[in-house]
């Protein structure tokens, strides 16, 4: 069927036709990774037109993806604020500062952006005209009980000047308090979770155990919880107790890249980049 329409002709169904699929009778039995990769490449960007792009194939079901807004694309006037854990030039904090200038660009939103430690990211948001604060998160973490979290959570949603903010976004599990602070707001919130180190694992040397559950009680609170990758919410999965974890694997535009790759070559770049023409390259992306 994928050459067929590769070719340009249609696959038409019928339920009156039987087809009988007589294994390996062609190919045989042999099998090679080489075969397999073949195939990704030359079909691994296919998807069914007849199937509505809103739908996520997740076998056996189509579920349709609830964040998915390609028909309402109105301007709406829209207050981001983004909680980040640093501003080093690393995985995490640069996904932020990417997804923050998205939002940024698009009509009727606003975007400013609180850090918890300074770095040289800091001048990606202010090449992108992004307002940046820092903030000193030393109050949530330096707390040795649940009770003395809360007043700090009260102290700091009682000073703060979030109250103009329509959404707020943190960004890892060590931003786990903006969700805390955004509930005592009345706000919107969601929390990016990046690691893949369970809550008691990732805040052993930072936070008090008798303080860990309220980590755990802002991935359950948030509006979203927000995985990059499958294998990242699946060690977060017994928190989803309300449904509200998502997977969104980029906001890249992978229309661009892929016209990229069509108008240069793989030598071209390989010249203007300095690497060698015979290595193998493996980009971990």
């Amino acid at each position: 069927c994928l050459r067929a329409a590769a070719a340009g002709r249609r696959t038409v169904f019928t339920p009156q036709a039987v087809l009988q699929h007589l294994g390996s009778a062609t190919r045989g039995q042999a099998y090679s990774e080489r075969e397999h990769l073949a195939f990704v490449q030359r079909h691994g960007l296919y998807r069914d037109p007849y199937l509505s792009e809103v739908l996520d194939y997740q076998p056996p079901h189509l579920r349709p993806r609830t964040t998915d807004h390609r028909y309402a694309r109105r301007p709406v006037a829209m207050r981001v604020l983004f909680v980040t854990h640093n501003l080093r030039f690393e995985g995490a904090s640069l996904i932020a500062c990417d997804l923050a200038r998205w939002f940024s660009r698009q009509p009727g939103v606003t975007v400013r952006v609180v850090a918890m430690e300074e770095g040289p990211v800091r001048r990606e948001y202010e090449e992108a005209g992004l307002p940046l604060q820092l903030v000193d998160p030393a109050q949530f973490y330096r707390v040795k009980a649940p009770e003395q979290f809360d007043d700090a959570v009260a102290s700091f949603a009682g000073q703060c000047d979030w109250t103009d903010s329509d959404l707020i976004i943190g960004n890892t599990l060590a931003s786990f308090w903006c969700v805390p602070v955004a509930v005592a707001l009345g706000k919107s919130c969601a929390l990016y979770v990046h690691e893949s180190s369970p809550v008691k694992a990732f805040f052993a040397p930072s936070l008090s155990p008798f303080v860990q559950p309220r980590a755990e009680e802002a991935l359950r609170k948030a509006n979203r919880v927000v995985f990059t990758a499958a294998a990242t919410r699946r060690v977060f999965e017994n928190y989803n107790t309300r449904d509200n974890f998502r997977l969104l694997p980029t906001w890249q535009d992978l229309g661009a890249m892929r016209d990229f790759a069509a108008l240069h070559g793989k030598e071209e770049l390989r010249r203007k980049h300095a690497l060698d023409a015979d290595t193998t390259w493996i980009a971990n992306i």
